[in-house]
Protein backbone atom coordinates (compact mmCIF):
# COMPACT_ATOMS: atom_id res chain seq x y z
CA UNK A 1 0.00 0.00 0.00
CA UNK A 2 1.61 3.26 -1.11
CA UNK A 3 0.91 6.37 0.88
CA UNK A 4 0.76 8.57 -2.20
CA UNK A 5 -2.30 6.57 -3.28
CA UNK A 6 -4.06 6.87 0.07
CA UNK A 7 -6.37 9.36 1.63
CA UNK A 8 -4.41 9.51 4.87
CA UNK A 9 -4.74 11.51 8.06
CA UNK A 10 -2.18 12.21 10.76
CA UNK A 11 -2.66 11.39 14.42
CA UNK A 12 -2.66 15.12 15.17
CA UNK A 13 -5.64 15.63 12.88
CA UNK A 14 -7.37 12.61 14.40
CA UNK A 15 -7.37 14.57 17.68
CA UNK A 16 -10.29 16.59 16.25
CA UNK A 17 -12.59 13.97 17.76
CA UNK A 18 -14.84 12.10 15.37
CA UNK A 19 -13.60 14.25 12.49
CA UNK A 20 -10.57 13.87 10.24
CA UNK A 21 -9.20 15.81 7.29
CA UNK A 22 -8.84 14.25 3.87
CA UNK A 23 -5.34 14.80 2.47
CA UNK A 24 -5.02 12.49 -0.55
CA UNK A 25 -6.87 11.95 -3.82
CA UNK A 26 -7.44 8.20 -3.68
CA UNK A 27 -11.15 8.75 -2.91
CA UNK A 28 -11.60 11.50 -5.51
CA UNK A 29 -14.14 12.73 -6.50
CA UNK A 30 -16.15 11.31 -3.58
CA UNK A 31 -13.70 12.97 -1.18
CA UNK A 32 -11.26 15.73 -2.03
CA UNK A 33 -8.19 17.11 -0.22
CA UNK A 34 -9.32 19.51 2.48
CA UNK A 35 -12.67 17.83 3.16
CA UNK A 36 -13.44 17.48 6.86
CA UNK A 37 -14.86 13.97 7.29
CA UNK A 38 -17.25 13.10 10.10
CA UNK A 39 -17.37 9.49 11.23
CA UNK A 40 -18.98 7.32 13.88
CA UNK A 41 -17.45 4.45 15.85
CA UNK A 42 -18.74 1.18 14.45
CA UNK A 43 -18.80 -2.42 15.59
CA UNK A 44 -16.89 -4.76 13.30
CA UNK A 45 -19.96 -6.92 12.83
CA UNK A 46 -21.90 -3.95 11.41
CA UNK A 47 -19.43 -3.26 8.60
CA UNK A 48 -20.60 -4.14 5.11
CA UNK A 49 -19.03 -3.90 1.64
CA UNK A 50 -19.35 -0.39 0.26
CA UNK A 51 -18.82 1.36 3.61
CA UNK A 52 -16.31 4.21 3.69
CA UNK A 53 -14.16 3.35 6.71
CA UNK A 54 -11.33 4.98 8.61
CA UNK A 55 -8.63 2.54 9.68
CA UNK A 56 -4.99 2.36 10.71
CA UNK A 57 -2.56 1.76 7.86
CA UNK A 58 -1.27 -1.83 8.31
CA UNK A 59 2.25 -0.77 7.30
CA UNK A 60 2.30 2.46 9.32
CA UNK A 61 -0.11 2.17 12.24
CA UNK A 62 0.51 5.79 13.24
CA UNK A 63 -1.38 6.89 10.09
CA UNK A 64 -5.07 6.62 9.28
CA UNK A 65 -6.54 5.80 5.90
CA UNK A 66 -10.00 6.55 4.48
CA UNK A 67 -10.98 3.94 1.88
CA UNK A 68 -14.02 1.93 0.91
CA UNK A 69 -14.52 -1.62 2.20
CA UNK A 70 -14.75 -4.21 -0.57
CA UNK A 71 -14.92 -7.52 1.28
CA UNK A 72 -13.71 -9.57 4.25
CA UNK A 73 -11.16 -12.36 4.19
CA UNK A 74 -11.26 -13.99 7.59
CA UNK A 75 -10.49 -11.28 10.11
CA UNK A 76 -8.98 -8.93 7.52
CA UNK A 77 -10.56 -6.31 5.28
CA UNK A 78 -10.02 -5.75 1.56
CA UNK A 79 -10.18 -2.01 0.90
CA UNK A 80 -9.78 0.30 -2.07
CA UNK A 81 -9.92 4.01 -2.82
CA UNK A 82 -12.67 4.98 -5.25
CA UNK A 83 -10.06 6.60 -7.49
CA UNK A 84 -7.57 3.70 -7.34
CA UNK A 85 -7.46 1.09 -10.10
CA UNK A 86 -6.76 -1.86 -7.79
CA UNK A 87 -7.46 -2.80 -4.15
CA UNK A 88 -4.94 -1.94 -1.44
CA UNK A 89 -2.01 -4.37 -1.38
CA UNK A 90 -2.15 -4.92 2.37
CA UNK A 91 -5.36 -6.07 4.02
CA UNK A 92 -6.29 -4.22 7.20
CA UNK A 93 -7.13 -6.14 10.39
CA UNK A 94 -10.77 -5.64 11.33
CA UNK A 95 -9.70 -4.35 14.75
CA UNK A 96 -7.78 -1.49 13.07
CA UNK A 97 -11.04 0.21 12.03
CA UNK A 98 -11.61 3.53 13.80
CA UNK A 99 -15.02 4.27 12.40
CA UNK A 100 -17.39 4.56 9.45
CA UNK A 101 -17.67 7.87 7.57
CA UNK A 102 -21.03 9.63 7.75
CA UNK A 103 -20.42 12.75 5.66
CA UNK A 104 -18.02 15.59 5.08
CA UNK A 105 -17.74 19.37 5.16
CA UNK A 106 -16.48 21.03 1.97
CA UNK A 107 -16.28 24.75 2.46
CA UNK A 108 -19.61 25.89 3.88
CA UNK A 109 -21.50 22.81 2.70
CA UNK A 110 -22.08 19.48 4.41
CA UNK A 111 -22.74 16.35 2.37
CA UNK A 112 -23.72 12.91 3.59
CA UNK A 113 -21.82 9.89 2.32
CA UNK A 114 -23.65 6.88 0.98
CA UNK A 115 -22.40 3.62 2.49
CA UNK A 116 -23.05 -0.04 1.74
CA UNK A 117 -23.53 -1.44 -1.80
CA UNK A 118 -25.30 1.76 -3.05
CA UNK A 119 -22.27 3.76 -1.91
CA UNK A 120 -19.91 1.48 -3.83
CA UNK A 121 -21.96 1.94 -7.00
CA UNK A 122 -22.20 5.69 -6.50
CA UNK A 123 -18.43 5.92 -5.93
CA UNK A 124 -17.58 4.05 -9.13
CA UNK A 125 -20.08 6.11 -11.13
CA UNK A 126 -18.58 9.33 -9.76
CA UNK A 127 -15.09 8.21 -10.80
CA UNK A 128 -16.32 7.21 -14.26
CA UNK A 129 -18.06 10.55 -14.69
CA UNK A 130 -14.94 12.43 -13.57
CA UNK A 131 -12.75 10.55 -16.05
CA UNK A 132 -15.20 11.05 -18.92
CA UNK A 133 -15.31 14.79 -18.23
CA UNK A 134 -11.50 14.87 -18.08
CA UNK A 135 -11.21 13.29 -21.52
CA UNK A 136 -13.96 15.50 -22.92
CA UNK A 137 -12.10 18.59 -21.74
CA UNK A 138 -8.94 17.40 -23.46
CA UNK A 139 -10.89 16.57 -26.61
CA UNK A 140 -12.56 19.98 -26.64
CA UNK A 141 -9.15 21.65 -26.31
CA UNK A 142 -7.82 19.69 -29.28
CA UNK A 143 -10.89 20.51 -31.37
CA UNK A 144 -10.88 24.18 -30.40
CA UNK A 145 -7.13 24.68 -30.95
CA UNK A 146 -7.32 25.36 -34.75
CA UNK A 147 -10.16 27.84 -34.19
CA UNK A 148 -8.17 29.50 -31.40
CA UNK A 149 -5.10 29.88 -33.63
CA UNK A 150 -7.32 31.43 -36.32
CA UNK A 151 -8.65 33.96 -33.80
CA UNK A 152 -5.10 34.84 -32.79
CA UNK A 153 -3.83 35.11 -36.38
CA UNK A 154 -6.78 37.24 -37.56
CA UNK A 155 -6.71 39.36 -34.37
CA UNK A 156 -10.49 39.00 -34.10
CA UNK A 157 -10.75 40.01 -30.44
CA UNK A 158 -8.44 42.99 -30.89
CA UNK A 159 -10.53 44.23 -33.83
CA UNK A 160 -13.72 43.95 -31.77
CA UNK A 161 -12.12 45.81 -28.89
CA UNK A 162 -10.94 48.55 -31.27
CA UNK A 163 -14.50 48.96 -32.54
CA UNK A 164 -15.78 49.72 -29.04
CA UNK A 165 -12.68 51.67 -28.07
CA UNK A 166 -11.43 49.56 -25.19
CA UNK A 167 -8.25 47.86 -26.38
CA UNK A 168 -6.29 46.82 -23.25
CA UNK A 169 -3.11 48.74 -22.48
CA UNK A 170 -0.05 46.51 -22.39
CA UNK A 171 3.35 47.47 -21.09
CA UNK A 172 6.62 45.75 -20.28
CA UNK A 173 8.66 45.52 -17.13
CA UNK A 174 12.40 45.01 -17.23
CA UNK A 175 13.59 42.64 -14.51
CA UNK A 176 17.24 41.86 -13.87
CA UNK A 177 17.89 38.37 -12.46
CA UNK A 178 21.43 37.51 -11.49
CA UNK A 179 22.86 39.86 -14.10
CA UNK A 180 20.57 38.57 -16.89
CA UNK A 181 17.78 40.62 -18.45
CA UNK A 182 14.22 39.37 -18.20
CA UNK A 183 11.22 41.18 -19.69
CA UNK A 184 7.64 40.73 -18.54
CA UNK A 185 4.62 41.66 -20.63
CA UNK A 186 1.97 43.07 -18.31
CA UNK A 187 -1.78 43.58 -18.54
CA UNK A 188 -2.57 45.76 -15.54
CA UNK A 189 -1.09 43.88 -12.57
CA UNK A 190 -1.14 40.52 -14.37
CA UNK A 191 1.92 39.13 -16.12
CA UNK A 192 0.77 37.63 -19.41
CA UNK A 193 4.08 37.12 -21.23
CA UNK A 194 7.80 36.83 -20.80
CA UNK A 195 11.01 36.90 -22.81
CA UNK A 196 14.69 36.89 -21.93
CA UNK A 197 17.24 39.34 -23.23
CA UNK A 198 18.32 37.09 -26.11
CA UNK A 199 14.77 36.18 -27.22
CA UNK A 200 13.13 38.00 -30.10
CA UNK A 201 9.58 36.71 -29.52
CA UNK A 202 7.39 36.87 -26.46
CA UNK A 203 6.19 33.72 -24.74
CA UNK A 204 2.56 34.74 -24.10
CA UNK A 205 0.29 32.73 -21.84
CA UNK A 206 -2.63 30.76 -23.33
CA UNK A 207 -5.70 32.88 -24.11
CA UNK A 208 -3.84 36.14 -23.50
CA UNK A 209 -2.47 35.68 -27.01
CA UNK A 210 -5.85 36.98 -28.17
CA UNK A 211 -4.90 40.36 -26.68
CA UNK A 212 -1.41 40.61 -28.16
CA UNK A 213 -0.71 41.95 -31.64
CA UNK A 214 2.44 40.09 -32.73
CA UNK A 215 3.70 42.88 -35.02
CA UNK A 216 3.52 45.52 -32.29
CA UNK A 217 4.42 43.76 -29.09
CA UNK A 218 8.16 44.07 -29.83
CA UNK A 219 7.73 47.85 -29.95
CA UNK A 220 6.52 48.14 -26.36
CA UNK A 221 9.14 49.88 -24.24
CA UNK A 222 10.13 48.86 -20.73
CA UNK A 223 8.54 51.26 -18.26
CA UNK A 224 10.52 50.35 -15.18
CA UNK A 225 13.45 48.21 -14.13
CA UNK A 226 13.99 46.29 -10.91
CA UNK A 227 16.48 43.77 -9.59
CA UNK A 228 15.47 40.26 -8.51
CA UNK A 229 17.68 37.89 -6.60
Amino acid sequence: MHLDHETSISRFEAALGNRVFCLGRSMYPTLQPGDLIEYEPVDQAELQPGDVIIFHNPGQPERLVVHRLLSRVGGRLVTQGDNNAVPDQAMAPAESVVGRALGFHRGEHYRRLRNGPPGRIQGRLAVARSRVLFHLRHLSVRLFRPFFHMLVEKQVLLRLLDLIGCRPRLYTTHVRRGGADDYWLMLGQRRIGRRTGDQKLWDVRSWHRLLVEPTQVVDYQATRCRDHD
